[in-house]
């Protein structure tokens, strides 16, 4: 799987012709000069923007829907998840990307090609030693870009201090407003997380969290006194930015807690004890909460499969509870270990793998010494699970799982397995109550999953594989069938969907430029 990397280095943008698209203007033909000759079809060119820095170019696929290409060249697009990068209403998009000539800039444009500009710029000294940097964080529903600069404070009252800067831009008039300055008291943050639901940044300082009202410019602490755990600690926000949710470890209090992000009560929603919860992890349409539990060994040590800086999500149950009312399901299969939960994309049901008491024994084992081994050990079978508890089991026979995704009606599953040479994979079909089928379009090699697993388009998968000439493609896949979107040569970043858009990033092999592209699936 190819590695999703962090980049903030550099970038200037320059205009590059991508085979296979054609653009948005339409050129006049000539009127045949004798009867009966065909009149050659319009050509089609591709409309280009040029904002300081940028050339953007605004294309139209074979199909009639519509693409937007950037290229980097010598430098490279900073890391996105993918939902910060587009507004609401789909008008405007926003990259930021760094390059050693220019600087780090964050530019803006109108979907439909009429406008482009560059909101901010950080260069000199300032890029160079990496002191400052801009954080693209989200769109709200006004239309608004919202970003943060992370540096010294230059002027005000705050002046020479280490902090954070929030700002948000209007395209549409051009106005550029500051939302509020948040100091730092060491000079470290862990994450910004921006919520359109609740018009909020939500900023993770390590043992506090502090919350920033978009709309009228406050900021105000929401927790402190939380624990670092040398860094590990981890409070998971829900998808619509209700709750935090963490585990705590103190043997005074020990369990899942959550966090109310309008008033501040911690609650906690289960209690530990002798059996250590942990790994939260919320349903896409953030009711519930699923989480591992373990118990403890002989020699009275939690019975954990230890990773290098966090517990493997394996344990002996998986827990779901509902964050409305706490009621708590337990999900076990006798003799066995469970783990690595993925949630169906309504939120309803979720995959998980079984292994074998002794196989987990073994991974234990490997986890440190030799870690590579651990994707050799094949586990037990494939399950799913309803919110009530209730389990069905899908397959067995599975590989270790890289990623898996069951489908919008949960009458299959996606499962990518990694090989036994512990580098490539395979993609099965698992539909429920009949063979599982392997899916190779194209011949293809290894399939390239994102660092937050399978993702979808209105439920379907969306994947990317490599090919044996070294080219890779983008699918969607409806049952076994798999309809090509994007294809391309080099290495691939990152891919995600934005509502009807595909945004990948990857470096050409050609000319060992990064690319930045948005897709419409459908119009």
């Amino acid at each position: 799987m190819a590695k999703i990397l962090r980049k903030i280095t550099a970038a200037f943008i320059i205009l590059i012709m991508v085979a296979g698209l054609a653009g948005c203007r339409k050129v006049d033909t000539p009127t045949p000069e004798q009867p009966g000759q065909a009149i050659p079809p319009a050509v089609e060119q591709p409309r280009v923007l040029s904002p300081d820095g940028a050339v953007i170019e605004f294309s139209k696929t074979g199909a009639g829907g519509e693409a937007v290409n950037v290229t980097l060249k010598g430098g490279d697009v900073d890391y996105y998840k993918g939902d910060e990068l587009i507004s609401p209403d789909f008008r405007w998009a926003s990259f930021s990307a760094a390059e050693e000539d220019f600087g780090q800039g964050l530019w803006v444009f109108a979907l439909d090609g009429s406008r482009a500009q560059l909101v901010e710029r950080i260069q000199g000294e300032d890029f160079e030693t990496g002191a400052v940097r801009v954080w693209l964080l989200g769109w709200d529903d006004g239309d608004n870009l919202i970003y943060a600069v992370s540096g010294k404070f230059k002027e005000g009252e705050y002046e020479g201090r280490e902090g954070l800067l929030f700002n948000k831009f209007n395209p549409e008039s051009g106005e550029k407003k500051e939302i509020g300055r948040l100091p730092l008291k060491d000079g470290y943050w862990s994450r910004m997380m921006f919520i359109r639901a609740k018009n909020t940044v939500f900023v993770d300082l390590i043992t506090e969290i502090w919350k920033i009202n978009v709309a009228k410019g406050g900021i105000s602490p929401l927790k402190r006194g939380l624990p670092s755990y040398d860094g590990l600690f981890f409070p998971r926000l829900s998808p619509g930015g209700d709750h935090f949710t963490y585990e705590k470890y103190e043997p005074e209090g020990n369990g899942i807690y959550i966090l109310d992000t309008t008033t501040g009560e911690e609650k906690l929603l289960v209690k530990g004890g002798e059996v250590m919860h942990f790994s939260p992890t919320w349903s896409p349409d953030g009711r519930h909460i699923a989480y591992y539990s373990a118990g403890k060994d002989g020699e009275g040590y939690f019975d954990l499969i230890q990773g290098e800086n966090y517990p493997y999500p394996v344990g002996d149950a998986i827990g779901i509870v509902s964050v409305k009312d706490g009621k708590n399901s337990k999900i076990e299969i006798p003799g066995k270990k469970v783990g690595y939960v993925s949630w169906s994309p309504d939120g309803t049901a979720f995959l998980f793998s079984a292994i074998s008491a002794e196989k987990a024994e073994e991974i234990k084992e490997k986890s440190f010494s030799a870690e590579e081994e651990v994707y050799k050990i094949p586990w037990d079978g494939l399950y799913m699970a309803d919110i009530s508890g209730n389990v069905t089991e899908i397959t067995g026979g599975l590989g270790p799982s890289v990623a898996a995704l069951l489908n919008r009606d949960r009458s299959a599953a996606y499962f990518v397995e990694m090989s036994g040479t512990g580098s490539d994979n395979e993609l099965w079909y698992l539909p429920v109550g009949r063979d599982k089928m392997k899916l190779n379009p194209d011949g293809v090699e290894r399939w390239i999953v994102s660092d937050d697993g399978i993702t979808h388009y209105r439920g379907n998968p969306v994947l990317a594989g490599y090919l044996q000439d070294g080219s890779f493609r983008l699918y969607v896949f409806d049952g076994e069938k798999a309809n090509t979107v994007f294809s391309g040569n080099g290495n691939l970043w990152r891919y995600t969907v934005v509502g009807n858009y595909l945004v990948l990033s990857y470096t050409a092999a050609e000319s060992q430029t990064e690319k930045l592209c948005f897709i419409k699936l459908e119009n």
